[in-house]
């Protein structure tokens, strides 16, 4: 680093190149601000009911003190100059202090814009707990659901494509439909067979007037006269006749109640 021996005897020569110098060594602060990057509260500014105190920001490279005040929407950068009398009794502009404070000019900013950066060893543990979790979704997490838009799908995500229609469900080892991982099964909807019937005694059905033969017709001519249209059907050979079709054949809505959104996952290791 730069110095300045002024420890010396024989007189030092305090001349203005060596305050030049100085001014030098105090302007290396500005480069250390673009390490936080531009509108950025670097101290203070604290916002108290409708006043804000005073601190420190960057902004256009360059590192300046804060005077806080009433809360506006806009800041400025005011500079105050100060006149010195000189040795040949001529008063010129020596100091400049430039500084942030509320005010709406040409050249304001919206107070808005700024940023509070949090201490570097905070964001150190941020970034401690993003390595983990990226570790965990490396290591197996897979997607998780997004309820956003594709269009809106966060930096170092994407869509898994692969999820697209499906549900996830849980391993069972036991059982042959879930024991593999990442297999896939099941359907939107679904046509019953005759197994699949709940047990029932169907009512057979015939025009007025129709008869039937049957070994164990009551009225002993051999057959069954019903009027009234209807037979519970127990005699031994009535399954030879047949009965009046009903159903169309079609499949029923197999699906659970459900929401529509995205699975997404990891791009960024």
């Amino acid at each position: 680093m730069n110095h300045i021996n002024f420890q010396q005897i024989g007189g030092f020569p305090l001349e203005t190149e060596t305050l030049l110098e100085v001014q030098k060594a105090y302007s290396i602060f500005n480069a250390y601000g673009k390490a936080m990057g531009d509108k950025v509260i670097v101290s203070g500014c604290t916002v108290v009911g409708s006043n804000v105190s005073d601190g420190y920001i960057y902004l256009n490279d360059e590192l300046i003190s804060f005077k806080g005040g009433t809360l506006q929407s806009k800041i400025y950068i005011k500079e105050d100059v100060q006149n010195v009398e000189f040795a040949d009794l001529v008063t010129k502009p020596v100091y400049y202090t430039r500084y942030a404070t509320f005010g709406n000019t040409t050249n304001s900013i919206d107070w808005a814009d700024f940023k509070r950066i949090d201490p570097i060893l905070t964001l150190m543990s941020r970034m401690d707990e993003l390595e983990k979790t990226n570790a965990v979704f490396n290591s197996g997490l897979g997607s998780v659901w997004w309820r956003g838009t594709l269009a809106s799908i966060p930096d170092g995500w994407e869509e898994d494509t692969t999820m697209r229609g499906l549900v996830p469900v849980g391993q069972q080892v036991g059982d042959s439909n879930f024991n593999t991982l990442n297999a896939t099964g099941g359907s939107k909807t679904q046509s019953l067979t005759v197994g699949q019937l709940p047990k029932h005694t169907p009512k057979w059905k015939w025009s007025k007037g129709v008869k039937f033969k049957t070994e164990s017709a009551q009225d002993g001519t051999g057959y069954i006269d019903q009027d009234d249209g209807y037979h519970n059907g127990n005699s031994r050979d009535i399954d030879r006749y047949p009965i009046e079709e009903i159903g169309n054949n079609e499949s029923h809505n197999n699906l659970q109640p459900y929401r529509v959104g995205l699975w997404i996952k990891r791009t960024i290791s």
